[in-house]
């Protein structure tokens, strides 16, 4: 794997996400797919390694997969071409309904059975190295009012990124 391609392409890669457009995938214990949109993480080098951080609330169905399984991927849209995906990933917790089969999602494995999104321009298979609870006692008070009023803070959660895949490219 080529750590500058990763790191060049971070800029696009961030814009996916704080553009909302982005999925990470995961498996639960009975080996199910899902597929959860994000709009925070980063991409780093830490360790000497090339690092996907993303933030993850307990009461989500993603952290209790990651928990289960550390092994993750990160899709990555381009363009609003997949919004309706993106939108029902964000909006439908597994644990009320089954969205790849509801809404047909499109996905296949990779070598350690985690899904992607098979029409993600770019994804990136990670494994979680590391794992820090956000300490509510250290977040500021207008974070805590805008993004914690229901006392649900995030676990970060560091993936080393193990593949790069463009998949625009045959």
């Amino acid at each position: 794997m080529d750590n500058n391609l990763i790191f060049a392409e971070s800029q696009k890669i961030s814009e996916s996400i704080r553009s909302g457009r982005a999925l990470i995938g995961s498996i639960n214990d009975k080996n199910e797919p899902n597929f959860m949109t994000i709009g925070w993480g980063m991409i780093g080098n830490i360790w000497y390694k090339p690092i996907f951080i993303t933030y993850i609330r307990p009461s989500r169905y993603t952290f209790k997969n990651i928990n289960h399984n550390p092994y993750f991927t990160l899709n990555i849209f381009l363009n609003n071409k997949h919004q309706d995906i993106l939108d029902h990933c964000g909006s439908i917790s597994f644990y009320d309904d089954n969205k790849i089969k509801k809404f047909n999602i499109n996905h296949q494995y990779n070598e350690n059975n985690i899904p992607f999104h098979s029409d993600a321009d770019i994804v990136l298979d990670c494994k979680v190295i590391y794992k820090q609870n956000l300490d509510k006692n250290e977040v500021k008070q207008n974070i805590k009012n805008k993004y914690y009023g229901n006392n649900d803070y995030h676990t970060s959660f560091y993936g080393e990124i193990l593949n790069y895949r463009d998949q625009n490219i045959s």
